[in-house]
């Protein structure tokens, strides 16, 4: 039989009905069949509940990169320092638990009521004429009709019920709709990293992990110079990769060069505009790799070389 559970202010709610126990009677298999149609259908709206629980924080988290995104490419300067990234990121993981503590926990601790089980079941067939929770109200009171007023709810809730599939009983379309948004965010995404100036995922990086030391994503990209080495009045040389001869090898950051050489510097650039030109900025150093302070700091513009690299 059916039992009924106090509400939150500890008073009988006639509506809230928590566990539907057999009590073995040889005329009650309507009962069992009834209890295990139920049953299935409490955990499906838990399974359905926590997907869409799921979906939401995910598209939730995705508007939360997203907007992120937005003020660190296009409103702050420079990009977010770190203290808003760790405010960013305490007010995402205060939301998240929140949700959680408002949805997931009372889904966790607390039995599906079966009256709303049942009507959940009768919504989507509504042939049942809401005989299926006549049929859980009487159980759970017993004393509200007769045995065999009870019995007979009982039996032609069960005939009908067999008669509505088994799967899909409870509502997914907000999950769906979820799956969909998240979806097409996920694919938005992906395109914005793609063509916009400036990296998607370094300022995920950022905000998911705002300890981490990492500079700000630029819309100028370049990579590891390579160095190499010419004698003053030759042609420049025209590779400079770790495996040319006349590569110069960087070890701890620094670089030793023959007196008499020259260094050239090439490093792939990207997203420079047609009117800028990279600049090397040269500092001299004393012998015992200090810097000269009595020599002043000098520029080199760097040209382009066929090979799309900055030299």
């Amino acid at each position: 039989m059916a039992t009924a559970t106090p509400d939150a202010t500890g008073r009988d709610d006639p509506l809230s009905v928590a566990v539907w126990r057999d009590d073995g009677a040889a005329d009650s298999k309507s009962e069992r069949y009834i209890a295990r149609r139920l049953a299935a259908a409490t955990a499906d709206f838990k399974g359905v509940a926590l997907t869409t629980f799921v979906l939401a924080a995910c598209v939730a988290a995705m508007l939360w990169l997203a907007a992120g995104v937005v003020i660190e490419h296009w409103i702050m300067p420079g990009g977010l320092p770190r203290w808003a990234r760790w405010t960013w990121l305490a007010v995402g993981l205060t939301a998240l638990v929140a949700a959680t503590v408002r949805w997931i926990v009372p889904l966790v601790r607390y039995r599906v009521n079966l009256v709303y089980a049942a009507r959940a079941i009768e919504r989507d067939n509504p042939e049942l004429h809401n005989d299926l929770v006549n049929a859980v109200l009487v159980q759970a009171r017993p004393e509200a009709a007769a045995p065999r007023v009870a019995r007979s709810i009982e039996r032609r809730a069960a005939k009908r019920l067999a008669e509505v599939p088994a799967e899909g009983v409870i509502d997914r379309t907000a999950a769906v709709r979820l799956a969909y948004a998240l979806a097409g965010l996920v694919g938005l995404a992906c395109l914005y990293e793609l063509a916009a100036p400036k990296s998607l995922m370094t300022t995920a990086a950022r905000l998911v992990a705002p300890w981490v030391t990492m500079a700000a994503p630029a819309r100028v990209r370049i990579d590891a110079p390579r160095l190499a080495w010419r004698m003053p009045g030759e042609e420049q040389p025209a590779g400079g990769g770790e495996d040319e001869p006349r590569s110069v090898h960087v070890a701890g950051g620094t670089a030793t060069l023959v007196r008499g050489r020259q260094l050239v510097v090439a490093a792939t650039i990207r997203g420079l505009r047609r009117d800028e030109r990279p600049v090397l900025l040269v500092t001299p150093l004393r012998e015992d790799g200090g810097v000269d302070a009595a020599a002043a700091p000098w520029q080199a513009e760097l040209t382009r070389a066929r090979c799309s690299s900055a030299r």
